[in-house]
């Protein structure tokens, strides 16, 4: 175990934040070169799980929702209004292919949509039907 989360996101290839959190968990200065961010628990604009620096200097973002995360990924809001992301600059989801990923810092942003929701529970309805 770790002492620390510097420790901890030191050590970690894979980042996954699903907290409540009005300030970033981590600061981007610990994270690994390669590293990737799941961003699953802030939900409202004054919500902050991933700091603003983690945010500019990725080389690949990827949401589930572009109008959601506009008005709910709060710190994505605050980068974009820092002049330190564009939303435009994102990967949809529904767009990432095996070529999306690169080599350097990765982030997923999800603000929960409620239409995959709904897929999954169909898919899963689907195959509970044929058993």
């Amino acid at each position: 175990m770790f002492d620390s989360v510097s420790e901890a996101v030191k050590n970690a290839d894979i980042i996954n934040c699903a907290t409540r959190s009005e300030k970033s968990v981590f600061d981007h200065k610990d994270l690994q070169a390669h590293a990737h961010i799941n961003g699953v628990g802030s939900y409202l604009p004054e919500m902050r799980e991933i700091d603003t620096a983690s945010i500019k200097h990725a080389d690949t973002i990827v949401l589930d929702d572009l109008h959601g995360a506009m008005h709910e990924a709060g710190e994505f809001i605050q980068a974009e209004k820092d002049g330190h992301f564009d939303f435009n600059q994102a990967t949809l989801l529904k767009d990432v292919t095996d070529k999306t990923a690169s080599e350097g810092i990765t982030i997923f942003k999800s603000v929960g949509a409620a239409y995959y929701d709904l897929a999954v529970t169909a898919g899963a309805y689907d195959v509970l039907k044929k058993s």
